[in-house]
């Protein structure tokens, strides 16, 4: 079956008292193959000289434009959204089916348009970061490659059901996403349907019962101490290379995130300070929480003095987007390994988070530290979640033992 063009308008109309008021309600037709099927007020009003007819949209003039376009938009987004599952199920396509399947709708909102309106509600928030509302987009573009994989260019509200969600996970899986993000989206899409009945865009939440599994944890993975010394040594195959290794250490031997170590490199007199020792110190509040981390970078002098050297001061440290970081450390990794006995090879999907890890067991297990000292130089609250990125293992006990013997014994008065 050959598809039919759908023509969607928009249109103004007035009754006796909005035209002595000089305004109009917006209202809706669709035209198939010069076919047309109205259907109805939209409810959206506004000033008559608002409306823009060649453009389909409210002026700006209008104080809540940015909100009705978005209204009509949804709109759009609705009835196209019928005619390719009409489409996807080789009905036949007209345009009083179209509108048949708008007016039996509930809403008229899509998936796709209440996410928007979520993500615009959560940015105005001023306690939320940057770096969340980033990863909030992220799942909103991957749910939306997903729509389009299985030839939806949207759903309504309603039918993010259970089976949707499980191909979804399905798709995910094929894509080869680690478990803890299928998990995370599944979350974050539960969350938008949630947010969407509280907003009344819907009457009952499709997703109330849905359960999201707890993903497995996997045991962390890191570089301990002889593998980062030779690391800090080896000469890599490129410039860029070299600047992603060198790099590395830094976060190996501070715990940062990488957005944190950016702002550093690029502020280092607001947070590089003597501490209560005199020496220096690291005060960064994490940007996702503001909790003060508080890292004694001078502890750690033997690898990080000599690449602060290297580039002639903090500030100097070459700088990359984490997308690239990544990319250069996979590089550094194929490469070393070359000169590493198959027991001591480094993971070959390295990337920045694997510093933090590294810092973690070094703190925990290689010094022999407790919780508290480390979530402390991290800049958290509490241990909780900390197995994410490390757990104690023998060295962690051995060393403990260690440190118990050295210490000088107290004899009895």
């Amino acid at each position: 079956m050959q598809p039919r063009r759908m023509e969607i308008l928009f249109w103004r109309h007035s009754t006796a008292t909005q035209k002595r008021k000089g305004t109009c309600t917006l209202y809706l037709r669709v035209t198939i193959f010069g076919r047309r099927a109205e259907l109805g007020s939209t409810s959206i009003r506004t000033f008559t000289d608002y409306w823009d007819q060649e453009r389909q949209e409210i002026l700006h003039s209008d104080p809540q434009s940015t909100f009705k376009n978005e209204q009509l938009n949804n709109i759009k987004s609705l009835l196209l959204g019928i005619y390719n599952e009409l489409l996807r199920k080789k009905k036949a396509i007209t345009a009083d089916r179209v509108k048949q399947e708008f007016l039996r709708s509930d809403t008229q909102f899509t998936f796709m348009a209440a996410f928007s309106l979520f993500l615009k509600e959560y940015k105005a928030d001023p306690s939320h970061a940057e770096s969340s509302f980033k990863t909030l987009r992220n799942v909103r573009n991957l749910f939306g490659n997903f729509l389009f994989s299985i030839h939806r260019r949207e759903v309504i509200i309603e039918d993010i059901d259970e089976g949707l969600m499980a191909r979804y996970l399905s798709w995910m899986k094929s894509k080869h996403y680690e478990e803890s993000y299928q998990v995370k989206t599944s979350r974050v899409v539960k969350q938008v349907v949630t947010w969407s009945k509280k907003k009344k865009m819907l009457d009952f939440d499709p997703l109330k019962d849905y359960a999201i599994k707890h993903e497995k944890k996997k045991k962390p993975i890191y570089l301990n101490n002889e593998q980062l010394l030779f690391w800090s040594t080896h000469n890599f195959i490129s410039p860029s290379c070299q600047m992603a290794a060198d790099l590395f250490v830094i976060y190996c031997r501070t715990g940062f995130h990488y957005q944190d170590l950016m702002q550093v490199i690029r502020n280092p007199d607001q947070h590089l300070r003597n501490g209560m020792d005199g020496k220096i110190w690291i005060y960064k509040p994490r940007q996702k929480t503001e909790v003060e981390a508080k890292v004694p970078v001078h502890q750690f002098a033997n690898l990080v003095d000599p690449i602060i050297s290297k580039y002639g001061g903090w500030n100097l440290l070459p700088t990359m987007t984490n997308k690239d970081l990544n990319g250069y450390l996979k590089l550094c990794v194929a490469h070393i390994n070359q000169n590493l006995p198959v027991s001591n090879q480094i993971y070959d999907k390295l990337s920045v988070k694997h510093g933090r890890n590294s810092f973690c067991y070094h703190i925990l297990n290689e010094l022999a530290m407790d919780k508290e000292r480390l979530i402390t130089m991290l800049g958290r609250l509490s241990a909780t979640d900390l197995d994410v990125y490390v757990r104690p293992d023998e060295v962690g006990i051995i060393n403990a033992f260690k440190k118990q013997t050295e210490r000088p014994k107290i004899s009895a008065a």
